[in-house]
């Protein structure tokens, strides 16, 4: 079970894809979203028919049964999203 982290062109366009043909493959199924912009994170969300929706990314990360998350947000913010995933126990892209 995966989350992507951001939810803006890149996400949407790679990441969510990317989950979803995987989980067509037996790999991880994508279980929730994370985007502090409301907007871009319903879009998202409402595109591709994925009901869990954070806007805090913590929160995805407390999570016991996200196994892999995918850190799809601005350069700048990947770094300390990384490194608190992998604290958190997460394997990160």
């Amino acid at each position: 079970r995966g989350a992507v982290i951001g939810t803006g062109g890149v996400a949407r366009l790679r990441h969510i894809p990317a989950f979803q043909e995987a989980a067509q493959r037996g790999l991880p199924e994508l279980v929730a979203i994370c985007d502090p912009v409301a907007t871009a994170l319903n879009e998202a969300g409402d595109q591709a028919g994925i009901r869990e929706r954070y806007r805090d990314y913590q929160e995805v990360l407390a999570r016991d049964d996200i196994d892999v998350v995918a850190i799809a947000t601005p350069n700048s913010l990947h770094e300390q999203i990384a490194v608190e995933a992998r604290c958190a126990r997460y394997s990160s892209s």
